[in-house]
């Protein structure tokens, strides 16, 4: 949560939102001040995720996506009036992002044994 605060307060980005070309912005900010980072983030853990609890995790997401599809926001972007903007994005980012994710969640799990 404060990685993702200190990334998006700072660059504006993550390195996700940048593969994707997903800009985040309130009002005519382009990087999010900290406290509104910080408390996107939590609720993005808190509301999207769950909290990670496997059961809870699923159901979140599931109310968040469906949620997401109906109003196109999510709760935690409207709460701080947080708007998130999609630029199209080419097949080769798509691939990267994947493979990257790949990359790190194998290595992550191979440190571990």
């Amino acid at each position: 949560i404060p990685i993702e605060a200190i990334l998006l307060s700072t660059w504006g980005r993550t390195p996700g939102k940048f593969f994707l070309k997903i800009k985040l912005c309130q009002a005519r900010r382009f990087k999010l001040p900290f406290q509104v980072a910080i408390k996107r983030s939590f609720n993005v853990w808190l509301r999207g995720l769950g909290l990670m609890i496997p059961i809870l995790n699923g159901l979140c997401l599931l109310v968040a996506y469906s949620r997401l599809k109906t109003l196109h926001t999510t709760s935690w972007d409207r709460d701080d009036s947080i708007y998130v903007s999609h630029s199209p994005v080419g097949r080769w980012r798509i691939i990267a992002s994947a493979v990257f994710s790949a990359v790190v969640f194998l290595l992550y799990f191979h440190a571990k044994r």
